[in-house]
């Protein structure tokens, strides 16, 4: 149901021993962590008839991750801004 949510009640269906923070983001912010996350997919070139693989095996999928209630589209044709270490690779 809508309402307040407290980190404690998020903390108990979080699997992992990680830090739980929630983050006050901008929605430029919001943009390059989706960004950042994209870097899983492969780059896949239209042009190719033979199969291409959509994931990239290398990223660590433990940083990709989807934000909920926000509409965006990932464009699988264009680079990724940003390479497996996290690093800008792309400026554009």
């Amino acid at each position: 149901k809508p309402g307040p949510i407290a980190i404690k009640d998020v903390a108990d269906i979080y699997l992992y021993p990680n830090t739980l923070q929630a983050v006050r983001v901008t929605g430029a912010q919001v943009r390059e962590w989706l960004e950042r996350s994209a870097g899983i997919f492969n780059r896949i070139d239209p042009a190719k008839t033979e199969e291409q693989p959509l994931i990239n095996g290398a990223f660590p999928a433990f940083n990709y991750d989807v934000i909920d209630g926000v509409t965006y589209r990932i464009d699988v044709t264009l680079p990724s801004r940003y390479g497996l270490a996290g690093k800008l690779a792309e400026p554009n």
